[in-house]
């Protein structure tokens, strides 16, 4: 039997085994063996240090795959829009990334064998392997040694709170080219998705909220505030009987009658199409009509009628071509309808009987005052243990014949006192965090359009104090059904919510009224602010932790304001609260515009991240300003709408490396 030496060398848990006869031999005989023993133990000593080299290597390889996989999953992750792997785009990225920092042959090491999977959380895990030739261990039978890593992102989201900014007017029922579904329905889509992603990278314990403010020519903020920041009194543009009615008698002669049938139209006499399509509920204006009426008598009699008197009758032919339009606002959509007619024919009978007759009739007169009239609005404050606004509607006789009117408080609100300059250091409404006190200017009033009338119509702005009329001028509210006075659906300060909740919520949103960005942003700032009105609810998450805060402005058009369009501010023609005269359509635009800007500021002042997306429209310089750096998007279809959202999800939630 055999003897032998066995040598063992252990480094970094590989180890190394060397058996040898001849160093047993060697030991047992111990003359003039001196240079043999010398030889034999370099083997021993290059296994030693073989072995230290080659595990130094299997290290180096080791750590520096491990950096090139963390590398490779984060950029992988934050390449997928929303928790979606694509291979050409996401994989793709997070192979070069992997490339760059691992280059093939790296250290002498084979290809790598790198495999990606991707759970439905949209998590990243990545598989890389490679083999690694050994130098000097290889004299002891080690020729090569497998490297393998794995590495995995995921999102992970610190207590946070997302406020939406939501410009809901009337454009939004509009379909983007190439779209199959209007503004407002992929809007709701990718709100839910946005909301889906977040859910998903929330970590145990942290707290997740979100609020929105949908707006357009006014906010529905009313039922968040406490009553003590609402008005007792409140002035509109309105008006209120003066003195009780006058009665009187009055009487008219006449030598001749002259009576008309109603224009018929005989079967089979011409055509008349009518065309029905829908326009922006903010543009809801027809066009100028196009037809044209040619009329000639086709027969003419006369006699007398059954008292004796003289009588003439004529039968009238009227051809009709061309077009005639109409609007009508119905179920919150602008409906026009156009009337096409080719040789249309209608036929009247105009008679006319010589007689002397006197009339004689009752009238009654309804004297109006028509200007700033100050009204009692606190039965809308109600006595809500929790001191909140409670609602309701107040009693006035506006309507005609003085009668009574009920109005109903719908929640929207008019903006605490502002400023006629640009500079707004002293503008209450700008200021999102000022806590209201006793001074009526420093609160905020209910917007009452039933309330408030035009003077002469809705294009006349005469600011004489008083006018007294027997006209009964125009309510601004009922004007075309309400599209000159529109309160979106009421805003939502910040909370928990379920998915159902939120899609519950977005479901409400109806597109209407024009566009005033300022204002939204102005409530959206009071409903986020850490410092503000809502300061304890919002300094602190519920589990005492800090909060990462964000708000979503998404909008699909530019500023578009009216001055006879009943807004935050009254109605601008006559009220004039942010310019010191009447201005054009132009100039008030760029007031609003200038204001969105100031408060945009005043934002990200507060340290909240304002995103800024520009759906179906340009990202202008207000809007790309207006976004914290590098957070505005312009979103051309219902696709990049999704791509945007999920992109802000994606950088709102925090990508880590978990394994």
């Amino acid at each position: 039997m055999r003897s032998g030496v066995n040598f063992r060398f252990v480094s970094r848990g590989v180890t190394v085994s060397v058996q040898s006869s001849f160093l047993g031999r060697l030991s047992r005989n111990q003359a003039g063996n001196a240079l043999a023993i010398v030889a034999a133990s370099i083997i021993p000593v290059v296994g030693m240090l073989g072995g230290g080299l080659d595990m130094a290597r299997i290290y180096l390889v080791r750590s520096r795959m491990q950096q090139a996989c963390d590398a490779s999953v984060l950029a992988g992750r934050k390449s997928m829009v929303g928790l979606t792997w694509n291979r050409s785009t996401d994989e793709a990225q997070a192979r070069r990334f992997f490339q760059t920092n691992f280059p093939d042959g790296s250290l002498g090491t084979s290809p790598v064998d790198l495999n990606y999977a991707v759970d439905d959380l949209g998590n990243v895990t990545a598989n890389a392997s490679t083999v690694l030739p050994m130098t000097l261990m290889h004299v002891l039978g080690f020729d090569s040694k497998a490297v393998a890593v794995t590495c995995r992102a995921e999102l992970q989201l610190p207590n946070t709170d997302v406020m939406f900014v939501l410009d809901t007017t009337g454009s939004m029922a509009d379909t983007n080219p190439g779209d199959s579904t209007s503004k407002i329905v992929s809007l709701r889509t990718a709100v839910q998705n946005f909301y889906q992603t977040l859910e998903n990278a929330r970590t145990s314990g942290s707290v997740i909220r979100y609020g929105f403010v949908p707006y357009s020519e006014s906010v529905n903020v009313g039922m968040l505030l406490k009553r003590d920041w609402m008005v007792d009194e409140w002035t509109y543009q309105s008006r209120r009987p003066n003195g009780p009615p006058e009665t009187g008698t009055a009487s008219s002669t006449s030598n001749e009658t002259v009576t008309y049938t109603p224009w018929v139209h005989p079967d089979g006499k011409g055509k008349a199409e009518s065309i029905k399509s829908y326009l922006p509920l903010e543009a809801c204006v027809a066009p100028a009509n196009n037809f044209t009426n040619s009329s000639k008598v086709t027969d003419t009699r006369t006699g007398t009628d059954s008292d004796g008197n003289p009588k003439t009758e004529k039968d009238w032919e009227r051809v009709t071509n061309g077009s005639q339009y109409k609007t009508e606002v119905k179920n919150g959509q602008c409906i026009l309808t156009e009337t096409k007619y080719t040789d249309y024919i209608t036929t009247q009978t105009e008679t006319r009987i010589k007689k002397t007759t006197t009339s004689t009739w009752t009238y009654t007169n309804y004297y109006w005052d028509y200007g700033p009239i100050k009204y009692d609005v606190s039965a809308l404050k109600g006595n809500l243990a929790t001191g909140m606004m409670a609602g309701g509607s107040i009693t006035v006789p506006v309507n005609n014949n003085f009668q009574n009117r009920t109005i109903t408080w719908n929640g929207c609100i008019e903006e605490r006192d502002t400023v006629t300059g640009t500079n707004y250091a002293n503008a209450r409404d700008m200021d999102i965090d000022a806590v209201p006190t006793t001074d009526p200017a420093t609160r905020w009033r209910p917007a009452l359009p039933q309330l408030v009338f035009a003077r002469t119509s809705m294009t006349s702005y005469n600011v004489a104090p008083v006018i007294r009329t027997t006209s009964n001028w125009q309510n601004v509210g009922d004007y075309m059904s309400g599209s000159y006075a529109v309160c979106p659906y009421r805003a939502s300060r910040l909370q928990t919510r379920t998915a159902t909740e939120i899609s519950n919520y977005l479901t409400n949103l109806t597109p209407a009224g024009k566009t005033y960005h300022d204002i939204g942003l102005i409530w959206g700032g009071r409903l986020i602010s850490p410092t503000g009105i809502f300061a304890e609810d919002n300094s602190l998450a519920a589990n005492g932790g800090s909060i990462s805060r964000h708000m979503i402005f998404m909008t699909d058009g530019q500023t578009d304001t009216e001055v006879n369009h009943y807004d935050a501010y009254g109605f601008p023609g006559l009220d004039r609260r942010r310019s010191a005269g009447l201005q054009t359509k132009e100039q008030q635009d760029a007031t609003v515009a200038d204001r969105t800007a100031a408060i945009c500021t005043a934002i990200k002042g507060k340290g909240i991240t304002l995103w800024v997306i520009a759906f179906g429209t340009s990202l202008n310089t207000l809007l790309s300003n207006c976004a914290s750096p590098g957070r505005a998007y312009q979103a051309n279809n219902t696709a990049e709408l999704n791509a945007r959202f999920a992109e802000i999800a994606t950088q709102i939630a925090q990508l880590r490396i978990t394994d």
